[in-house]
C-alpha cells in the first residue's frame, strides 16, 4: 500500500517504514547535468559554456596550418600536371614513378612557401598588436599583410617591394573581410 502527498512519499509494507522525499526520489547523475523537477517539464534547463575569447596567437596556428595544405595541393597538382606533360612518351612504371616524384617535390616547395608566408603574416600580426598596446582591430591585420608582402619581395628590388607591400596589403583586406 502506498500513500502520497506532495511532499513526502510513504511506503508501508511488512518491513520498516520509509520517508522519501521528493528531490531524494532521483539522484543526480553528474554534477553538470541535474536531474530534478525540470526534467519532467518540457523545457529542462541545460547547462550552457560560454567560450573564452581565443588569443591572436592561437588564431594563427589554424591559418598557417590551412596555408601550408593549401599549398600542398596547388603544388600538387601542378606537379602532377608537369610530370603528365614531361613523361608522356615513358613507359608505365617510369612514368608512374616521374609523376610521383614531380607531384612530392612540387607540393612540397608549395606547401612551404605558402606557409612560410603565412607564418610571417601571423608573426607581423603579433607585433603589430604589441607595438599597438595590446589593442586587437582590423587595422593589425593590415598592416601585417603589408609589411608581409613588404618583406617577401625584399630582395627583389624597391619596385617588386612596393608592388608586394600592395598586394600585400590587398590580401590582409580580403582576410580581414572574410575572417569578419
Amino acid at each position: 500500500m502506498v500513500e502520497q502527498s506532495e511532499e513526502n512519499i510513504t511506503l508501508s509494507s511488512t518491513k520498516p517504514q520509509l520517508k522519501l522525499l521528493q528531490s531524494e526520489r532521483i539522484k543526480p547523475l553528474s554534477p553538470y547535468f541535474s536531474f530534478d523537477a525540470d526534467l519532467l517539464d518540457d523545457n529542462p534547463a541545460v547547462p550552457t559554456i560560454i567560450p573564452r575569447q581565443r588569443g591572436r596567437l592561437e588564431r594563427a596556428f589554424p591559418l598557417i596550418g590551412a596555408s601550408f595544405l593549401v599549398g600542398f595541393v596547388t603544388g600538387g597538382l601542378g606537379g602532377i600536371i608537369e610530370g603528365v606533360g614531361s613523361t608522356r612518351f615513358m613507359d608505365r612504371k617510369i612514368r608512374r614513378s616521374h609523376i610521383l616524384n614531380h607531384f612530392l617535390k612540387r607540393s612540397r616547395s608549395g606547401g612551404v612557401a605558402l606557409g612560410s608566408v603565412a607564418l610571417l603574416y601571423c608573426s607581423l600580426g603579433a607585433l603589430c598588436q604589441l607595438t599597438r598596446g595590446g589593442r586587437d582591430d582590423l587595422w593589425n591585420n593590415v598592416a601585417a599583410g603589408a609589411c608581409t608582402g613588404v618583406l617577401v619581395k625584399s630582395s627583389q628590388g624597391l619596385r617588386k617591394c612596393i608592388m608586394g607591400g600592395g598586394v600585400g596589403l590587398a590580401v590582409g583586406s580580403l582576410h580581414v573581410l572574410m575572417s569578419r
